[in-house]
């Protein structure tokens, strides 16, 4: 490795320690003082499970901020680089570097080829780190609130396997117990729908444990498991490749899921992208104030994100867009017009 491209690295990752510090610590703040009013519930809900409050808030917070760091790290990422390129052109670095015949594009190299390193860090976080502790995470975050027990009341209508829809008006996590359960059966089905007062999850599957008599094997047959229904209701944004396409299998049509599961794999992408839009506006600029890669980082990423958030809208929803165009869209756009800014950099 080249002694400028040390430099480069050097600058790039001190730029974004700070970056990621000063959003990390943003988070923290702007979080705590929120919450300030709940600590008291807070503090006796901690010593109910047996933690202390300090232990309860820092367990609470650590559960936290992997979540907080994989929705940041694009901007923290595209932040450091402009700052680091940035602050070579407020001390006057760049004339001596073009003088010495080294091209912007070579000098940009290294900060993506960094950048994407960081970025495929922060995918495996999200694929491996974040379903681990998702359901620890919703734990505290209940006990934080004072909540005693582990109930998900807002249930979207689940699809079987065979054609079946599910309503669930309530579901006890802890105990594993569903209550007022409707299985509406398919048209080619003789009846409309089995109710259920109270189901349970047992060795055998699902067992009727409360009211009339119901033929529990129409539960069974829509392949239900707790796993889905906790999914459904609050986990899907923090499910692995593995689960997705195992949910992909069982629910062909779900255009929402096919989407997600693109947008695992056009993350890291995202973030490059950035870097070649971002990198040479800096590069380029005449500008030496030291809020040009702050602006410019913000405006790139409102800009990015809200078209990522229409078009994957879209692609979910399947409407005017299919999943994978709705994940892979705004890659391809910006993605176009950064690789053109890259190629007309100075050399």
């Amino acid at each position: 490795m080249k002694r400028i491209d040390r430099y480069i690295l050097g600058s790039f990752f001190s730029a974004w320690v700070a970056s990621f510090v000063f959003f990390t610590g943003m988070y923290l703040v702007i979080h705590f003082f929120n919450k300030m009013g709940d600590l008291a519930d807070a503090a006796e809900s901690f010593e109910r499970a047996g933690w202390s409050p300090v232990q309860g808030l820092c367990l609470y917070y650590a559960l936290n901020l992997p979540f907080v760091m994989g929705q940041t790290a694009p901007y923290t990422v595209l932040m450091g680089a402009m700052w680091a390129a940035q602050q070579m052109a407020t001390k006057n670095e760049l004339v001596p570097v073009l003088v010495a015949g080294i091209s912007f594009r070579r000098l940009a190299t290294p900060i993506l080829v960094a950048g994407f390193v960081l970025a495929l860090l922060f995918a495996g976080v999200r694929e491996g780190l974040l379903p681990t502790i998702a359901a620890e995470r919703h734990k505290v975050e209940r006990i934080y609130k004072g909540k005693e027990r582990d109930v998900i009341k807002r249930i979207r209508l689940i699809p079987g396997r065979s054609g079946e829809t599910i309503h669930i008006g309530e579901y006890d996590v802890a105990k594993r117990v569903a209550y007022n359960v409707d299985v509406m059966l398919p048209r080619d089905v003789e009846g409309d729908r089995v109710r259920f007062a109270a189901v349970s999850w047992g060795a055998d599957g699902w067992e009727q444990t409360d009211g009339e008599p119901a033929s529990i094997e129409a539960l069974r047959a829509t392949g239900l498991r707790p796993r889905d229904v906790e999914i459904e209701s609050r986990g899907l944004l923090v499910l692995d490749v593995t689960d997705l396409r195992r949910l992909i299998d069982r629910y062909p049509d779900r255009s929402d899921l096919r989407l997600l599961l693109h947008a695992h794999f056009a993350y890291p992408v995202g973030v490059v992208v950035l870097l070649l839009l971002g990198l040479p506006l800096v590069l380029k600029s005449t500008r030496r104030t030291p809020f040009v890669a702050a602006g410019v980082s913000l405006m790139l990423s409102v800009a990015f994100f809200a078209t990522q958030t229409v078009l994957q809208d879209l692609g979910g929803r399947n409407e005017l867009l299919n999943p994978v165009l709705g994940a892979w869209l705004p890659i391809i756009l910006f993605g176009t017009v950064g690789v053109l800014l890259f190629e007309t950099m100075s050399t």
